[in-house]
């Protein structure tokens, strides 16, 4: 027997599905791996920023022109690095452990809510 073509069909096929509970170690562990991500990127793109704003000499011209007006100069190469990874390593902590929060807490409001449902419709 031969499947109805598309167009015969006289019903459409619905799944409803509901969240209750999220995993705290999935969301911790997913989270520390984009996070990780996320920090050597922002490092790898000051770096290359960096770079090339030097390459065309826009960090010698702002030099210069902060010495003139006896303002202490921009970070030098190795001190942005080292801000970066700072910053970076700040952002790695403080993004896993607000997911993970966020996470139980989401637990603890489906417990009385009963979670997030949601219809997938087949058109």
């Amino acid at each position: 027997m031969r499947p109805e073509p598309r167009a015969a069909r006289t019903g459409r096929r619905t799944a409803r599905l509901a969240v209750h509970r999220i995993n705290l170690w999935s969301v911790f562990t997913t989270s520390l791996a984009l996070s990780i991500l996320l920090g050597i990127v922002l490092v790898v793109a000051v770096v290359v920023l960096y770079g090339v704003l030097d390459g065309i000499g826009a960090v010698a011209s702002v030099n210069k022109a902060l010495a003139e007006i006896n303002i202490s100069q921009l970070p030098s190469r190795a001190d942005l690095l080292t801000y970066s990874v700072v910053l970076a390593a700040i952002d790695v902590v403080l993004l896993t452990v607000l997911s993970s929060v966020l996470a139980g807490l989401y637990n603890l409001v489906a417990s009385f809510t009963g979670g997030v449902q949601v219809t997938l419709v087949d058109d």
